[in-house]
């Protein structure tokens, strides 16, 4: 691992991805998706929000089911060169429609069955996982470490949620510290107990992408809109 970064943080997907392509990635529910797998996901999503007209620096919010999607989405909107705003699919959409709202997003990337009926009711454009191949090409854009990656929302219990700006060097960095007290190699398994919404369970997802490890998602199953899995009854 080097001990400087000045690039886009989806290129940690990108190169591990290239020494360790049919290896396990993560491990949602059952379904493991080898790097290789996650790779052409990530890259599906950033070619379809290139198509879409985003540009580097625009937010995209990724209100998915937590799992391999959510993963695949965040590295995707890296790639593109967007900010990723990560929602977690508990919140219901008065509270979504207010991050839409505050952090001036230029697309929600979501589902059908994450959103159900109520989607319409969101003003944001959007972009359904559903229309999205599950596989591409893509080389992420070249963006600076100083350059924002992502806005990750407090929880609000004081005031209304209040977004704060990550960048790509700050997520590296914070990766590389966790993984080297830890001492988290290409063998572990790291379980996610955390919405990736959260700074730890993304620090989690980073911290598995970056050594090559396994994640492993324990959650409420919801969807998995790639794999063909379906859920019911999300909490409103």
């Amino acid at each position: 691992m080097t001990h400087r970064f000045d690039g886009n943080i989806a290129q940690l997907l990108w190169q591990t991805a290239r020494r360790r392509r049919t290896c396990p990635a993560v491990v949602d529910h059952g379904t493991t998706t080898s790097y290789a797998r996650l790779l052409a996901r990530a890259a599906a999503v950033a070619t379809a929000l290139v198509a879409a007209g985003i540009e580097p620096g625009d937010r995209i919010a990724v209100w998915l089911g937590g799992g391999v999607d959510t993963i695949a989405a965040f590295f995707g909107v890296a790639a593109a060169g967007g900010i990723a705003v990560v929602l977690t699919d508990t919140l219901r959409l008065r509270q979504v429609a207010h991050i839409l709202k505050d952090c001036g997003v230029a697309l929600l990337l979501t589902s059908a069955d994450v959103a159900g009926a109520q989607l319409p009711e969101v003003t944001s454009r959007r972009l359904l996982l559903e229309d999205i191949p599950s596989m591409a090409t893509f080389e992420p854009v070249s963006r600076l470490g100083a350059d924002p990656a992502q806005v990750v929302y407090t929880s609000g219990s004081t005031g209304a949620p209040k977004g704060v700006t990550v960048t790509h060097a700050n997520l590296w960095a914070a990766m590389q510290a966790v993984t080297s007290y830890l001492g988290i190699g290409p063998d572990d398994r790291i379980a996610a107990l955390l919405p990736f919404s959260f700074v730890y369970g993304m620090s989690q997802v980073l911290c598995a992408v970056g050594s090559g490890a396994t994640l492993v998602v324990e959650r409420s199953p919801i969807a998995n809109t790639w794999s063909g899995n379906s859920g019911r009854g999300r909490r409103r």
